[in-house]
This record gives C-alpha cells, sequence and structure tokens, in this order.
C-alpha cells in the first residue's frame, strides 16, 4: 500500500478568482487547497498519509523561524525535524525500528556558516534590504557508507554523509546572486537519483515524489533506508 506525506508548508491557502465570464470562470487554487482536495480524495480511497502542516502546528513550529528570512525553503533545522516526524511516522506503518540515534540531534554535528545566504526572494529585492541568512548545516557524527547517483547527469558521489550527499561548492561561490547555497545538501533539482545505503538500519525501498523542500530530508533518509530513490 501507498503512503503518502504532504510536506507542502501552506496553512491559511487562498482561492483566487481571476477571471469571470458568462460562461466560464478561472480559478487559481493556492497549494494548500489543492492539497487538501487531493488528500480527501486520497481518504475516500483508504491510502493513509502524513500531513507536515498538521504536524507542525501540533509541535508548536513556528512559520517564521521554520524557514530561512531570504528564502522560501525550510531551514536545515526543520528540515532535520521533518526527518524525524517521517521516520517515525514510517516505523509504524511500515513496522520498522530505527535506531534513536538516527533521529537525536545530539548524534549528529552542527556547523554554522554566518551571513552566507541569499535565498530566492533576497535575490529579488537585493541583499541591502533583504540581509543575509545563516545556514547551520546538520550531518551525522556516525560513520556511514552510502551512494548517490543523479542519473540524467551522470554524477555519481560515494563516501561518508558528506562526501555523498552534500555538495560544499554550494557554500563557495562568491556570487550569492548565481547560487542557491540551499543546494549544499543533493545538488540541484536532479529529475531522477538514487541513494543507496548497504548497512541502512531500514531495508526499504523509498520513492520520494518531491520538490526542493525535500531535499535535506531526502539526504538524512538516504542513511536510514536501503535505497531512495526520486
Amino acid at each position: 500500500m501507498a503512503h503518502i506525506i504532504n510536506i507542502i508548508p501552506i496553512t491559511k491557502p487562498l482561492l483566487i478568482n481571476i477571471g469571470i465570464s458568462s460562461s466560464l470562470i478561472v480559478l487559481i487554487l493556492a497549494p494548500g487547497i489543492i492539497l487538501d482536495i487531493f488528500l480527501n480524495l486520497i481518504t475516500q480511497e483508504g491510502v493513509p498519509y502524513l500531513d507536515l502542516r498538521e504536524k507542525m502546528h501540533e509541535n508548536g513550529l513556528s512559520h517564521y523561524d521554520a524557514f530561512f528570512q531570504t528564502d522560501h525553503h525550510w531551514t536545515i533545522e526543520t528540515s532535520f525535524w521533518a526527518y524525524g516526524t517521517v521516520v517515525e511516522y514510517l516505523e509504524t506503518v511500515l513496522d520498522i525500528k530505527v535506531p534513536q540515534e538516527y533521529t537525536d540531534i545530539t548524534s549528529y554535528y552542527t556547523e554554522t556558516y554566518e551571513d552566507c545566504v541569499l535565498g530566492s526572494n533576497g535575490r529579488k529585492t537585493g541583499i541591502t534590504y533583504s540581509g543575509l541568512d545563516d545556514i547551520t548545516l546538520i550531518y551525522p557524527k556516525k560513520d556511514v557508507n552510502v551512494s548517490f547517483e543523479a542519473i540524467e547527469e551522470g554524477i555519481y558521489r560515494e563516501g561518508d554523509f558528506q562526501e555523498a550527499f552534500m555538495d560544499y561548492s554550494f557554500l563557495e561561490g562568491e556570487n550569492l546572486y548565481e547560487m542557491s547555497q540551499y543546494n549544499v545538501y543533493i545538488g540541484e533539482d536532479y529529475p531522477t537519483t538514487e541513494q543507496i545505503c548497504q548497512e541502512a538500519p531500514a531495508d526499504k525501498k523509498i520513492l520520494l515524489i518531491k520538490d526542493s523542500y525535500f531535499r535535506p530530508v531526502q539526504a538524512f533518509l538516504g542513511m536510514t533506508f536501503s535505497q531512495v530513490n526520486t
């Protein structure tokens, strides 16, 4: 059975009417409304799902603190929270057990780069108005042997978590307007990827249908499950 995980962080979606004629009404549905309709339909078919919007409210996460100030993406800390929440859900529905160290932040190194992120919103307004964000990288203290492949691009990396799932070159570019520092996890939005971890605690294959929000989460899942594909 398929299990659906929603990661769209919209809490109060809007319905916008952009055109009316005698025979046609054109509507733009904000992502949150589209998602609500989708979840209602799969509920009718008995497909279980995890809605991270609800979990954010339950855990008291502030939407202002969950995102970069200059970008529309979650911070890496929020992504790590999402990873732990997803693993907790999958443990239940897949009847698996992931050791606590995998989702315990104390089992990870944290490394903060100050004033180095200019997100898509900041690139539109300019640094003078938006300022710069810090970025805190999170990676495991535990030794892992993993691989990553961006199939269509012919990219292959293997080694530990940082060597395979992170690309520090995105933090080294001098022109903040041309490079997204958020891409340090996984890289760009490659259409098809495969991550392998032979020593993963969960011997399961995961298929992710995602957007850029989920790339850091994708990295963490890649050392937790034996195979992750996008």
